[in-house]
């Protein structure tokens, strides 16, 4: 995947297949694909577990940052429900809470790095504002530390602030994931928010 992790048992590329799913019907129909409320109900039975969700299927000891729940907000799907959301936000409330990392939460627990772009979306996707907050103020404070040289990067060391790759690059229209939310959802039908998603997350590198 493109956070390193193995794509066979991401529960984060899990989710946003499923998303798309829902997102093309007609595409669905065409292929004889199950619904997608069918794939969303196997998915969480085995993505939770002790109240969040996995990182990867099968190693309960596995969390990540599951941002791909940002194509289900923007996108109206409803597919990851309330609850799910509820106890995820409240799990990175307590992994915050417990971070001595000082620029923001690691992409994984198998990762010592962070994603201010995946961050950001991360946080667009929690109701508590507290916690929503709180991992925002994180990438802020990466945003505004001087104790390396170049731009701001996409990826960085979570204790020490140091660069790992990214530097100014174009996917920083992302840390602005939660205006773009309101106003996507706010003037554009749905159709369009899911093309704007898609478009959104892979953009062209520079």
């Amino acid at each position: 995947t493109a956070d390193g992790g193995q794509a066979g048992t991401s529960v984060n590329l899990m989710l946003k297949g499923i998303i798309g799913i829902q997102a093309m019907p007609e595409i669905s129909q065409a292929f004889g694909l199950r619904k997608p409320e069918g794939f969303i109900t196997q998915w969480k039975d085995q993505a939770l577990n002790g109240g969040h969700l996995l990182s990867d299927t099968g190693n309960v000891q596995s969390w990540s940052l599951i941002y791909n729940t940002f194509a289900d907000k923007l996108t109206h799907s409803n597919l990851v429900g309330h609850d799910t959301y509820d106890s995820q936000a409240a799990f990175y409330k307590q992994l915050a809470d417990d971070s001595t990392n000082p620029f923001g939460l690691p992409l994984s627990s198998s990762s010592s790095d962070a994603r201010s772009d995946w961050t950001m979306l991360t946080a667009s996707t929690i109701d508590d504002p507290s916690t929503r907050d709180m991992l925002v103020s994180m990438v802020h404070a990466r945003a505004n530390y001087n104790g390396t040289l170049g731009a701001f990067p996409t990826t960085y060391n979570a204790p020490s602030g140091n660069v790992t790759r990214g530097i100014a690059r174009r996917v920083y229209i992302l840390s602005h994931s939660m205006l773009i939310q309101n106003i996507i959802c706010l003037t554009l039908p749905k159709a369009l928010r899911i093309l704007y998603y898609h478009s959104s997350e892979h953009p062209t590198a520079s």
